[in-house]
């Protein structure tokens, strides 16, 4: 019987489980090193040098692993991973795999590795994992899923990513397959590449040919021995193939293409060169640029609707039209694969609507949203010469996700008028609408019209057949609300439509518009459309110069695109777009907008002043300051005060600001604007004025006042005048003349517009509330006043008269509303107050005499910097801040953008000044504003302040000024930079064991200290006499680090270092410390074992913080704890080390004759197990004098005499001479002086001399015999 739990169990269990669940989820935090490790499946070796498992290290779901620093963790038997995280960023951990898999477990958590992934003989296959690091099987296939990968991705096998974005190179040799994702860097295989649905941005190299499938590349493309095709896509690279055909189907190729073999181009548009040494086949597809085929008549044909801009060779094509080599030298692509718009291509504005500017949305460039009521606009930043020019503008258009309407328009316009966006709606922001004006300087405006009310005779627009929905139309060029003439359109209902419904971008058509003034007199236009069958003619070709009233043809034209929707709606991009031409031109300088500071009311009889200002910028900070012409609305009454200067109503100025005057002769208003100028203005800007809409009112009598500009708290003379317009004349006359009139005033403020300081006239305070003040009008009409505002900023002045009884002029009301005055009162200068925490003397800094900058501020530190505008005190005050920051009042209302900060070294002499950061500040409104600039330089410095000249309201400068000493700054840190290199001691190959090894010429240990500020930047002035802090460091510790422990723990040094200084005090912020005298050597083995095998001698050398680190405390690292600098030696050429010996052979023979010892020197060497073998490479040893000992028998000291015979290529012998009849007996030959390194424990116990025994007058035996038989007769 089974039992069922009760309730209170069962939920108990679940519990249970759930918690058992949690945990398991939650993982484990592991640390290496460690005594152990659980994830190991097999014996395992944890310590900081080895870190390896002998079998398969598995982790756990949520496990965790970080080291207390980097290292690699080694399984023989591979990993698993659940949802892992591995290694920090400062202590990343390398997993290397011996065999087996590396690989994730489903169901694939997310999974981090912060370091490298290496298999040495399997496969490595990983879903959702992120590797910070590289990743590389030597033997076996990749296959990653959903990934990414910041290095390179490597191996011998095939490559599979799908959905993965690599940040490096990927290889493989057998083969690459690629799905989706991005590959940053270089893709290259021996095998076939194919990618499907991805962006390469680097070259791409596939010996067995390539296959893509809408996929996007920047980088040379090159297949060696294999066909290649490619459909759809985005190709802005060369295409290489060296043997065999190319395909190109559907795409958009910037680039040349070659090949040895056939091309097949179909549906494309490429924009570059072609050639091969074969057949080149076209169809429905347009080429920019020359075509060379095969050698023989036709080899180049199309068909469709194909069309070569360029010259083809041979020449005769079929059909023979094919080419046409005139037309265009330049094209300018733009893709918009990219997060912004940007500025140096294009100029964006919206008109109306909540969408705002175009920009790039989805790899596209975005138009307008579904809202209603949009109108934007995006001109391309070139020149396009209107005459002798052929322009084809092609792109993909996409209108989705709305109610259909209204649509883009295309434009030529003018370049030499500002371009301005008309109408929105079913104008398309081209033509005129209902008193809005259109397109300034539209000359062509091509619409992609969906709702159709571009071809509409409505909402005040000139001709056209009427509503045509789903159509391509074109109307003319006009100025304002007139002209904009329908020219030509398709029939309504084109098919297969211009926009889709739903939400998925489409529909994607390619149109193509041509614009042909390559014939005097005519400018032909054409607009076609590609569905995916090839191109097709919407608007056949006609000459737009025959459409009435059509302007003149400009000198250039400007491109732009319009987007619109009205009451309803769609989204619009465009894609892919390229514009090519004849020529195109850069555009050149630009001013960004104009501004005009100006009083909104103002009186016939006496022109308004306005102040145009040329801006280079939004906030116009920074001023254009070489000549300038603008050309501007009114287009008459406009007057300029020297320098500036007037032409009807074009003012040329320099300096970037103009003073000018507008007069108007009758009460009105009137409005200011720009037409044109010279830079051009950037397209669709608009000026700033100081009024809305741009406007200025007109009255015929009142109070004049003039009040100059000031300087804040200073007293300042000014005038009233009561006027009048002349009867007969525009001029202004006195209202009345010697008489005392009381005349109330009030004051506003302007810019800011609110403040606490009032105006002081004649001594009283003149607030919002009015002031009446008695004044003497002497026989001009004009009565003097004193001014002070003890503030900075705009400010508005109003005086207004009433004339009471008795006065002669009851009922007269005078004011001057008409003509507000405003003023600018700017700062005397800003006082720049240090940090109070500088309390130390720096007037005398010497490096070593003066206080460091306190609180731990190094070079390229911000600090606190106080700065505050102040007013007047006295003039001839130095703009020092001893002299601003006391008695100097404070000037709250000034605010100014981008006044310069630069620093000036006063310790140590001589030295660099150094860059401030940032280099401009902007001041703030406030009692004071909080600067944090930063230092780049070592020493003593002060800090100035400087306004951009004419930078101020009204074209005002304001001067700026210096702080008091500040620093002193030390390095943020020191950098070491070690460079050494062995050198081979037995030739040019290797050295032995116990030989010790030089360094290569001009390579010997050298340590390059530099000090750095805070980001790194060398800091010069560390260099110049005291100013250095840190001693001679010595000489570092060498250590090896060939990763097996017995040769490391042999390395030694010989020798004693003598150290040099090179570079001091010249002011480049470093210094060189070198060392020579001591040489370096691997001790011998007792005896030889596997470690013994030659191996490359690895060496670093160490050098301990504190000798890095300077009498200040600034030290080696990054800029925080200091560090020990370790480098490791180049093997450029570095040296291979091997254990060597001499082995000398034995020898015996008759006393008769002369003995020959064989003599061999050997090196130790992974052969039969390990095994001494001739060391032919051996060009070093010196053997020295053979000696004889331990002689035995009959033979004695003096019989027989030894002689080295030619040692060469590790092999030689030495020669005894006979020693004569009866002299039989044996001696041992050794040579006393040859190399330490060549002793060999011959006892098995200690190291001794090699040495050889020869035997006289002893018996040989019977010669060798191997087989004997009977002779056969």
């Amino acid at each position: 019987m089974i039992m069922r739990p009760s309730g209170l169990l069962r939920n108990l269990l679940l519990s249970i489980a759930g918690m058992l669940i949690a945990a398991q989820a939650q993982g484990a935090a592991y640390t290496l090193p460690s005594a152990s490790f659980a994830p190991c499946q097999g014996a395992g070796n944890w310590n900081q040098a080895t870190n390896t498992c002998s079998g398969q290290i598995r982790f756990a779901s949520g496990d965790t692993l970080t080291s207390s620093s980097a290292l690699t963790l080694t399984a023989n038997g591979g990993f698993t991973l659940r949802g892992n995280t591995i290694g920090t960023a400062s202590n990343p951990i390398t997993l290397q795999a011996a065999y087996n898999a590396i690989e994730t477990i489903a169901p694939h958590a997310a999974t981090i590795i912060n370091g490298s992934v290496r298999n040495d003989s399997a496969a490595i296959t990983l879903t959702n994992v992120t590797i910070n690091g590289s990743l590389e099987t030597a033997s076996g296939s990749v296959t990653l899923t959903n990934s990414s990968v910041t290095g390179n991705v490597m191996g011998t096998g095939n490559g599979s990513l799908s959905n993965t974005n690599v940040g490096g190179n990927v290889s493989f040799r057998n083969g690459l397959s690629i799905t989706g994702g991005i590959l940053s860097g270089a893709a290259s295989t021996n095998g076939n590449a194919s990618f499907t649905n991805t962006s390469v941005i680097g070259a791409v190299t596939a010996t067995n040919g390539i296959t893509a499938s809408n996929s996007n590349f920047s980088g040379t493309i090159t297949a060696t021995n294999g066909a290649s095709s490619f459909t759809g896509g985005t190709i802005n690279a060369d295409i290489n193939g060296d043997c065999c055909k190319i395909t190109i189907s559907g795409a958009y190729v910037t680039g040349n293409i070659s090949s040895a073999n056939e091309l097949e181009i179909n549906n494309s548009t490429i924009t570059g060169t072609i050639s091969n040494d074969n057949r080149i086949t076209f169809n429905n597809s347009t080429v920019y640029g020359n075509v060379t085929g095969g050698g023989w008549n036709n080899s180049i044909s199309g068909t469709g609707s194909s069309k070569v801009y360029g010259t083809c060779t041979p020449s005769v094509t079929s059909p023979t039209t094919l080419c046409d080599s005139s037309p265009v030298t330049a094209c300018f692509t733009d893709n918009f694969d990219r997060a912004s718009l940007g500025t140096d291509n294009w100029a964006v504005t919206s008109r109306n609507g909540s969408f705002g500017v175009p920009r790039t949305v989805g790899n596209r460039l975005r138009l307008t949203d579904n809202t209603g009521n949009v109108a934007t606009g995006a001109t391309l930043q070139r020149l396009l010469p209107a005459s002798g020019n052929f322009v084809q503008v092609q792109f993909k258009y996409y209108a989705y996700n709305g109610n259909g309407a209204d649509g883009v328009a295309v434009i030529f316009s003018d370049a030499s008028i500002t371009p301005q966006p008309g109408g929105y709606g079913g104008s398309l922001g081209y033509a005129q609408l209902n008193g809005t004006s259109g397109f300034a300087g539209g000359w062509a405006g091509i619409a992609l019209d969906e709702y159709g009310n571009f071809s509409n005779p409505t909402e005040t627009r000139v001709g056209g057949p009427g509503l045509r929905q789903d159509s391509v139309s074109i109307r003319g060029s006009g100025s304002g609300t007139t002209g904009y003439r329908y020219a030509a359109g398709t029939a309504a209902n084109l098919s297969p439509g211009i926009d889709v419904s739903g939400s998925t971008a489409g529909p994607g058509h390619t149109y193509r518009i041509t614009l042909d003034s390559r014939v005097s007199g005519r400018t032909m236009v054409m607009v076609e459309r590609n569905t995916g069958s090839g191109f097709t003619t919407l608007i056949p070709s006609f000459d737009i110069r025959t459409v009435t009233n059509q302007a003149s043809l400009p000198s250039d034209f400007f491109l732009s695109l319009t987007g619109s929707t009205g009451g309803s709606n769609n989204i619009h991009e465009l894609d892919d777009l390229q514009v090519c031409a004849t020529r195109i031109n850069p555009i050149g300088a630009q001013i960004d907008h104009f501004e005009f500071s100006y009083s909104g009311t103002a009186l016939t009889c006496n022109p308004q002043p306005v102040t145009i200002r040329a801006c280079l910028n939004s906030s116009c900070s920074s001023l254009y300051t070489d000549p300038v012409s603008v050309t501007l609305n009114p287009a008459s009454s406009w007057s300029a005060i020297a320098p500036a200067s007037v032409s009807g109503s074009t003012i040329t100025f320099t300096g970037g600001t103009a003073q000018v005057r507008l007069g108007r002769p009758t009460a009105g208003t009137v409005s200011l604007g720009v037409q044109s100028s010279v830079p051009a203005t950037k397209p669709l800007s608009v000026p700033v004025c100081s009024t809305s809409g741009c406007q200025i009112s007109y009255a015929n009598s009142g109070l004049l006042l003039q009040v100059p500009n000031m300087l804040a708290a200073k007293p300042t003379a000014a005038t009233l005048s009561a006027v009048r317009k002349a009867d007969n004349a525009l001029q202004c006359v006195p209202a009345f003349a010697n008489v005392t009139r009381s005349v109330s005033f009030t004051s506003a403020y302007s810019n800011p517009s609110s403040g606490t300081q009032p105006v002081v006239v004649n001594g009283s305070n003149v607030g919002a509330a009015a002031v009446s003040l008695n004044l003497n009008f002497d026989a001009t009409g004009t009565a003097p006043l004193t001014v002070r505002y003890d503030d900075a900023g705009e400010m508005k002045l109003r005086a207004r008269y009433v004339g009471g009884a008795g006065s002669g002029d009851e009922g007269l009301v005078l004011d001057n509303s008409n003509t507000d005055d405003l003023f600018v009162s700017k700062p005397y200068g800003l006082c720049l107050q240090r940090p109070a925490s500088i309390t130390g003397d720096l007037s005398n800094c010497n490096g070593a005499g003066c206080a460091v900058f306190p609180g731990g501020i190094r070079a390229g530190d911000s600090f606190p910097l106080s700065i505050r505008a102040v007013g007047w005190q006295a003039d001839g005050e130095a703009l020092t801040a001893a002299q601003l920051c006391s008695g100097n009042i404070t000037t709250p209302n000034f605010r100014h953008d981008g006044i310069k900060l630069t620093s000036a070294v006063v310790a140590p002499s001589g030295g660099d000044n150094g860059v401030v950061t940032p280099l401009n500040y902007n001041h703030a409104l406030g009692n004071a504003t909080l600067s944090n600039p930063a230092v780049s330089e070592v020493g003593v410095f002060t800090i100035t302040a400087t306004p951009p000249a004419n930078g101020y309201l009204d074209g005002e400068t304001v001067s700026g000024g210096s702080s008091d000493l500040v620093g002193r700054f030390i390095p943020a840190y020191l950098r070491a930079e070690g460079n050494a290199s062995l050198t081979p001691s037995c030739g040019s190959a290797f050295s032995y064991q116990g030989q010790p090894m030089g360094f290569s010429s001009g390579r010997q240990p050298t340590l390059t200290v530099t000090a750095r500020n805070r980001s790194g930047v060398v800091t010069r002035n560390y260099d110049r006499g005291a100013f250095w802090r840190l001693g001679a460091p010595a000489a570092g510790a060498y250590a090896s680090i060939t990763g097996i422990a017995t040769l490391d723990a042999r390395l030694a040094s010989d020798g004693t270092a003598t150290l040099a200084v090179a570079e001091a005090d010249n002011g480049d912020g470093k210094r060189i410390y070198s060392w020579t005298g001591e040489r370096l050597l691997y001790k011998q083995a007792l005896l030889p074992s596997v470690d013994d095998y030659p191996f490359d001698a690895k060496v670093e050398q160490r050098f301990p913080a504190a000798s890095l680190t300077d009498a200040d405390g600034a030290c080696h690292g990054t800029g925080g704890a200091c560090q020990d600098y370790v480098y490791t030696f180049s093997d450029q050429p570095g040296s291979e080390v091997r254990l060597g010996r001499l082995r000398i052979g034995n020898a015996h023979g008759s006393e008769l004759q002369s003995l020959s010892l064989p003599l061999v020197v050997e090196s130790w060497q992974n052969i039969a197990g390990g095994s001494f073998q001739r060391e032919g490479m051996d060009t070093c040893t010196n053997l020295g004098t053979p000696a004889l000992d331990m002689f035995t028998g009959n033979l004695a000291l003096g019989e027989t005499t030894p002689t080295l015979v030619g040692l060469s290529a590790g092999g030689g012998s030495v020669s005894l001479s006979a020693p004569g009849a009866g002299n039989d007996g044996s001696v041992q030959v050794s040579f006393p002086a040859s190399p330490s390194w060549l002793q060999y424990p011959w006892d098995g116990a200690n190291r001794q001399l090699a040495r050889g025994l020869a035997s006289f007058g002893i018996y040989r035996g019977a010669a060798p015999l191997i087989f004997r038989r009977e002779l056969y007769r």
